[in-house]
């Protein structure tokens, strides 16, 4: 047989060389094919090799591509240790090992992937996929010779034209097996050939096999050539394309751009962009807009629509589309892929979230339920994601993200031994057994743990999620170090600087205990940086190296370690990790402590029901039945209040001293958290699922019995509960200490006091949630008495007429943070995140070295993003933190602390901070209805209004003991006003006037009634710090009035009305004795959720009562439709706006000169009404938690994000 040899280079890392092999039809018998071997083996020897390279020994990123940060290191240069070691030895004792003779229908010999006539699909390399780097990460050779069986067939058998996979269907029909439940319908199709492509780039990876790259190399250039004529999918052709190809061509994207980081071989780009053009457009379907299907249930949709992909998504679709837009970022390097990404995150967290860190999706994205499923696919598939999408990013947030996914999610669905594993998992979980579900696929033995239960799929795939897992702990960085991803005990051999070898070997009790330790072993001093995950949740982690302390490392950073390291040199990492509650469906309340959620420890009766297997397979393999579990202990437990909203005050902690082998299981849990809870007689079983949590806070029985309860990690459990409802304690139980009684006082932190005066002032922004003037006794309330904030105004200056830009959370606090309106800020609507190109002030205080923090409510975007070193949040008030912040400041340094309360924010949680009310004790503003249900809400609301006095209070008195309060501004303000019908969103005075009240260095005391927007307050803090304000800022400094309070900045003030909740656009002018209100949607109902949701009382009771026809015309006004287009206000005559002057001849030319402002205002700074709105998210009087996709935003017609214009800020005669 006469061969045809063509020469073809590769550069291999591992010998550091650039060789040239043969390229050649791969039809030849074993014998003849390692003949070739044997000759391109010599060929270095014979001079046909060019000169050793000295090239980076790790692959990143080419031009054009965008320079990544980190790449993934030589399969098995990592070697898992203690429990995570033997996590993989029981996969390898279990199914993983043995899938070809315990499921040899579809993995044995028969496989079309072997050269078979059965199964062709996905089935048989997703088990190659993750039974090949197991066998490298263990050193097992007879697992790698099982993988090896599938990837030198593969190598081996490439068509002439470049194919690879399964016999061509012509050979194949002649020979082709009926077996029941194997897949051989679609041999030419793209997408199985994608799992190969992965199998084969770790191959390569372990190896430097370079037969993979000349393989890879011939079957790109087959698919650039075939692809315009046999697509990723065309639903008229079966043959060769499918709809799964469509969905996952980013992982066909993926591997083609590795392949060009080695070869530099252009047409590589050309196929990478043909692929993407057949892929479905995953970032149009993930950002948010008109094509967004995030925000689709898919049981709103026929089962067929749903599958379809052209309406919602399948799960784990959208597990592997997660990383296509940054896949594809890297080549057109258009930032709209990685807005995509963080948009498609909050919304999953929104819609479909799940403690575990998934989403509702049993088969469909079907909502954040508890008793919604999640498939194990789904698991493993966004494991995957997540890595591929750190190492391109560096990203820090992808990998805290793969951790609670790992060490949550994906240990609890398989069984100990690997013998059986479940299709869907839920997160309130209190049977396993065979029975119908509300899951939108479900032939009910979804739950149950089985070899087969379900779809085989998750049989096959399961098996790459702790290997790749592992391969990922360690990555290469750019800068020649090496970067710690995760951290689980292991050790990892790699090159760093110029190609010297290293050894870390990592002592972890990470995820259960806060302490990482690494010891480096080298052969000499080396110079290389060393990157350090910091998570998100890990505040004040701490840092040593040889036991010699480092600065306090940021969290949710990459923090690099540059020094040179010696044999044996140390570090150490502290991650504390208080325990915490994050809030899910229905107001539950997660328990979490590190990355780690906890559950309600469940005692389990398991039972095994076997089925026969089929002839062949041997006895020792699992039979073809399941195993369910039920419950031997009661699960239906709500948690109280003090669990719920202060946990770390009232949960105890347990950590064994040794974590054993498998944690994994609920006998070995290593970490026990002792809490407190209290059973719901009402909540039970709903279709063999427990029901959907009551919404919380729940009425707890009275008589009930207060319980101690044990959690135990979410990944040790099978049995669980861990989205609790929770419930305020009953009075006669309050006396009863919780779990944590001791303890539940933290010791108190030293109180720093400052020795010297830093240069520059001090600030700290105290704004709190849904608050209006009126209800402060500064403001002239009888009622509310706010005794500290009177003591601070009689120090500070007090503002009569200070406004907001807008009276909706976020878009207010956006704005505020800009100095822009938000039109121009790019988030002016409810729950829109500021973008990353918006310059905030406190970035700018940060870059002039002020200390920046966060704590509380953020509601903005990133606090990394937004300019703040430290950030927190804690419940009830958001105020917790508040003075320990304060005690751990740097004291070189000037601060600027954003503190921002919870309160008085729906829905009320009371503590002991403030007094609580009585329904005969309040006043109600006669914009509401007064009656009993609006009283009762006021009771509520003035509790939460008086705790942020309390807390004005504990702030100056911290202030004084430090020896700071002298140089230090306190402002305390508002975003919006009282969540309460015709005041929260709402553009008259009691939605836009805002309290503001401050005090410090140079300031008259006294009030003023000089007008001033909280558009001015980002242009008046850097101003009073002596920092240029940027070119960005659209507001002006009121530096001047706090020096003569008669001073004027500004007389006129504008405010917006967008998107919340319901749909609207609305302006306001404010200036002189006047108020001016344009509706540009009058034919909407002018409401608010708390205005029209009957479970707002106030709201309930003013609809009822409109209906009894008991209201005022005023108060009735917000009832009705059409609305008036315009209204005009003498606030001086008429201070709650209740008599409109617009159609009043006597003041038609005021009415004429505020439309000439507003149209002004609306020209210079770029504003404009929506072509295609937000939709309002739920229709009047009904509750739906579920936010749309944002339509088009006010602004973005005229690109008002990127003007600066202020607008009009001083009118010659204000009315």
């Amino acid at each position: 047989m006469r061969l045809h040899i063509e020469r073809f280079e590769t550069f291999d890392p591992f010998s550091q060389r650039t060789y040239r092999t043969v390229k050649a039809p791969m039809l030849l018998t074993n014998k003849k094919y390692f003949f070739v071997l044997l000759i391109v083996g010599l060929l270095p020897s014979l001079g046909l090799f060019a000169e050793e390279s000295s090239k980076n020994p790790y692959y990143f990123n080419r031009s054009p591509l965008v320079e990544k940060p980190y790449t993934e290191l030589p399969l098995g240069t990592i070697k898992p240790k203690a429990w995570l070691k033997d996590e993989l030895e029981r996969m390898a004792a279990g199914m993983t090992g043995h899938l070809d003779t315990w499921y040899p229908e579809v993995c044995g010999d028969d496989n079309g992937w072997l050269g078979g006539f059965g199964d062709t699909w996905e089935r048989g390399p997703y088990w190659i996929d993750g039974l090949y780097p197991l066998s490298k990460l263990l050193g097992d050779k007879d697992l790698e010779a099982k993988a090896m069986r599938w990837i030198e067939w593969t190598l081996e058998n490439q068509r002439a034209d470049g194919q690879i996979g399964p016999l061509a269907s012509e050979e194949r029909e002649q020979k082709k097996l009926d077996i029941d439940g194997i897949q051989t319908d679609r041999p030419e199709d793209w997408w199985p050939r994608m799992v190969m492509l992965k199998i084969l780039k770790q191959h390569y990876l372990a190896t430097g096999d370079p037969r993979v790259i000349e393989c890879l190399t011939r079957y790109f250039r087959f698919q650039l050539k075939e692809l315009p004529n046999q697509p990723l999918y065309n639903p008229k052709v079966r043959n060769v394309g499918s709809w799964w190809a469509a969905q996952r061509g980013g992982d066909n994207m993926m591997v083609v751009l590795w392949l060009y980081n080695i070869t530099g071989e252009k047409f590589l780009l050309d196929l990478a962009d043909l692929i993407y053009q057949q892929t479905v457009p995953a970032t149009d379907w993930l950002i948010r807009g008109p094509e967004n299907k995030i925000a689709r249930f898919s049981d709103r949709f026929t089962h067929r629509q749903a599958m379809s992909g052209m309406q919602t998504f399948h799960c784990v679709n959208l597990a592997q589309m997660m990383k296509t837009p940054i896949i594809r970022w890297q080549l057109d390097k258009n930032d709209r892929h990685l807005a995509a990404v963080r948009h498609a995150f909050t919304d999953i967290y929104q819609i479909h979230g799940q403690p575990h860190g998934l989403y509702g999706g049993d088969e469909g994205l079907h909502g954040d339920s508890p008793d919604r499923g999640s498939e194990l696919c789904t698991a493993v598939e966004m494991m995957y994601s997540l890595e591929k999408m750190f190492e391109i990013t560096g990203n820090p947030s992808f990998a805290d993200r793969l951790d609670r996914i790992t060490f949550n999610a994906l240990p609890t669905q398989t069984t100990d031994d690997y013998r059986g594993r479940q299709y869907f998992q839920q997160t309130n979980q209190v049977q396993c057994t065979i029975g119908n579900r509300d899951f939108l696929n479900d032939f009910g033995d979804r739950v149950v743990y089985g070899l087969l239960s379900g779809y085989p799929c998750c049989t096959c795939n399961l098996h790459q999620g702790w290997p790749k897992f592992t391969q990922h702990l360690w990555m290469a960085s750019q800068d020649g170090g090496l970067a710690a991803v995760s951290y689980a005990p292991s050790s990892v051999t790699a090159q760093v600087a110029d190609g010297v070898e290293v050894s870390i070997d990592v002592t972890s009790g990470y995820p259960f205990k806060e302490v990482v330790s690494f010891k480096i072993s080298t052969d000499g001093p080396v110079q290389f940086p060393l990157h350090l995950r910091i998570p998100e949740w890990a505040s004040n982690t701490k840092l040593e190296v040889n036991g010699q302390k480092l600065p306090t490392p940021k969290s949710g950073t990459m923090h690099v370690v540059e020094r040179e390291w010696r044999d044996e040199d140390e570090i150490f990492l502290r991650f504390p990790m208080p325990v915490r509650t994050s809030r899910w469906y229905g107001r539950s309340f997660a328990v979490e402590r590190g990355p780690l959620v906890y559950a309600l420890d469940i005692e389990e009766s398991w039972q095994e029901v076997k089925e026969p297997r089929p002839d062949g397979v041997p006895e020792s393999a699992m039979h073809r039945g399941y195993q369910t579990v039920q419950p031997k202990s009661p699960w239906n437990y709500a948690l109280t209040d003090r669990i719920a909203i202060r946990p770390q005050e009232n949960i105890t902690i347990n950590v064994a001293k040794k974590i054993p082998r498998n944690p994994w299981t609920r006998e070995n849990a290593p970490v026990r958290l002792v809490a407190e809870g209290m059973r719901l007689p009402d909540w039970t079983i709903h279709r063999n699922s427990a029901a959907p949590p009551p919404l919380s806070p729940v009425d707890l029985p009275q008589g009930g019995k207060l319980e101690e309860i044990t959690l135990i990690p979410y990944g040790s459990s099978t049995l669980r509960i861990a989205a609790f409802p929770w419930g305020y304690l009953p009075e006669e139980l309050l006396s009863m200490a919780s779990p944590k009684a001791k303890e539940s006082q933290p010791k108190p932190l030293p109180i720093p006091r400052q020795t010297a005066k830093t240069e520059k002032p001090n600030f700290i922004f105290f704004i709190t949630d849904d608050i209006s003037p009126g209800d402060l006794s500064i403001y002239g309330n009888q009622k509310i008495q706010t005794p500290n904030l009177e003591r601070l105004a009689q120090r500070g200056l007090v503002f009569d007429n200070a406004y907001l830009t807008i009276s909706s959370c976020s878009p207010s606090r956006c704005s505020i943070i800009t100095g822009r309106y938000p039109h121009n800020t790019g988030a002016p609507e409810l729950h829109s995140s500021l973008p990353a190109s918006q310059t905030t002030f406190v970035q700018t205080l940060k870059e002039a070295g002020y200390y920046t923090v966060l704590s509380g409510k953020n509601h903005m975007a990133d606090p990394q993003q937004l300019g703040f070193e430290v950030s927190s949040d804690s419940k009830p008030s958001g105020s917790e933190n508040w003075i320990r912040h304060l005690r751990e400041r740097p004291l070189d340094r000037p601060f600027f602390c954003w503190f921002a309360a919870h309160d008085a924010h729906h829905a009320w949680q009371y503590d002991d901070k403030a007094p609580r009310f009585k329904a005969d004790q309040v006043e109600v503003p006669p914009m509401l209805y007064d009656g009993p249900l609006t009283r009762e809400e006021l009771t509520g609301f003035y509790h939460e209004v008086s705790r942020t006095d309390h807390y004005a209070g504990e702030l100056m008195k911290e202030l004084e003991a430090q020896g700071i309060a002298d140089n230090t501004y306190f402002v305390y303000c508002s975003d919006n006003g009282r969540p309460l019908p015709r005041c929260k969103t709402y553009l008259y005075e009691s939605g836009i006037q805002t309290p503001l009240l401050i005090l410090g260095p140079g300031i008259e005391a006294g009030r003023t009634d000089s007008l001033v927007s909280s558009l001015d307050f980002s242009a008046t803090f850097l101003d009073l710090a002596k920092v240029k304000k940027p070119e960005t800022v659209q507001g002006v400094s009121f530096a001047p009035i706090l020096e003569d309070p008669t001073q004027q900045i500004r007389t006129v003030a504008f405010a917006e009305r967008n998107w919340h909740v319901y749909q609207a656009h609305e302006r306001a002018v404010r200036t002189g004795d006047f108020l001016y209100i344009w509706n540009g949607m009058p034919q909407n109902h002018n409401v608010s959720a708390e205005s029209s949701v009957p479970t707002f009382p106030a709201a309930k009771e003013l609809w009822e009562m409109s209906k009894a026809g008991k209201l005022t015309a005023a108060q009735n006004l917000l009832t009705q439709v059409p609305q008036p287009e315009e209204m005009l206000f003498n606030v001086t005559d008429d201070p709650h706006q209740f008599h409109n002057l617009a159609e009043n001849p006597e003041f038609a030319t005021t009415l004429r000169e505020m439309r000439s402002l507003l149209k002004q205002w609306k020209e210079e700074t770029g504003d404009s009404l929506p072509s295609k709105p937000t939709p309002s998210r739920q229709p009047l009087h009904k509750s739906v938690r579920k936010s749309p996709p944002f339509g088009e935003f006010p602004g973005a017609a005229n690109d008002a994000t990127t003007i600066n214009h202020p607008g009009p800020v001083t009118v010659d005669n204000p009315n």
